[in-house]
């Protein structure tokens, strides 16, 4: 969970962010049932009415600091500040009934976010977003930089999500075949903003188009495409169905800035 701070019509404004805000909202109103395990400050505990409201099940862990993100979204390239890093999430802060899932979302914010023996320690299909991992500090700006603590978790996943420019930093060199060989990587999804995504799963490699949209609402786009391709793998649909239906939902999302409920996308029910 992450406090977003931005620049809005030369006032800095604030509002709830990061993947358990986008991720949870978007399968709540694919109709799952939603627990979600974070850190904040408890002064923040506003950051999680909109999950509260919308059914979800919180177990909020108490944190020095809540991650709080400075954004700027202004120019060609986005820009982030990372202000403040919430404490650790370990595998003992997980209710023992909560650690057995169809799906379960991994989204660490920064790189001490979540101890790599959380993806371990629960049972359902497990998907992992590197944006986090692959984050540093650096002269006040966000840079991507390599992790040795990535293959912790990449052995322990079964699909692994991250946008083109974390890619190049995450495989070091290797192309992404070897990557993701390398690290026994059952399904990896890279999504490519506006020019789609590409599935590598069962020894394919499948690309798909993004859906031209006007929309403005991009802000979370990837943690909800990785929230719906899980939902709709967890339901038995095939990783190109699951990454095609996610593409709809994105694709909505983006145009509307929210998701109806019980939202199907066609390739779901194929």
């Amino acid at each position: 969970m992450t406090r977003d701070l931005e620049d809005r019509d030369g006032r800095m404004g604030e509002r709830p962010g990061g993947v358990v805000h986008h991720a949870g909202l978007a399968l709540l109103r694919l109709g799952a049932r939603v627990r979600v395990v974070t850190r904040i400050n408890p002064s923040d505990a506003d950051l999680l009415a909109p999950l509260r409201r919308e059914g979800a099940e919180i177990r909020a862990l108490e944190s020095r600091f809540t991650t709080t993100y400075c954004n700027d979204y202004t120019g060609p390239v986005d820009h982030h500040e990372l202000l403040w890093t919430s404490d650790p999430i370990a595998a003992k802060d997980l209710p023992a009934e909560w650690r057995r899932a169809d799906l379960i979302q991994l989204g660490p914010l920064h790189r001490r976010d979540l101890e790599p023996e959380v993806a371990g320690a629960v049972d359902g299909l497990v998907g992992l977003d590197l944006q986090g991992l692959v984050r540093r500090q650096a002269s006040g700006r966000v840079e991507l930089a390599p992790n040795p603590r990535l293959p912790h978790f990449l052995t322990q996943v079964q699909v692994v999500h991250a946008n083109d420019s974390e890619v190049e930093v995450a495989v070091a060199g290797d192309s992404l075949e070897q990557f993701v060989q390398r690290h026994c990587i059952g399904e990896m999804i890279v999504t490519h903003g506006a020019g789609g995504a590409r599935v590598l799963a069962n020894g394919r490699s499948v690309e798909l188009p993004a859906r031209p949209t006007g929309g403005h609402h991009l802000v979370g786009s990837g943690d909800v495409f990785l929230a719906t391709y899980l939902f709709l793998r967890s339901a038995g649909g095939l990783p190109e169905d699951a990454a095609a239906g996610a593409v709809e939902v994105c694709s909505h999302r983006i145009e509307h800035g929210e998701i109806p409920w019980n939202f199907r996308p066609t390739a779901a029910q194929r």
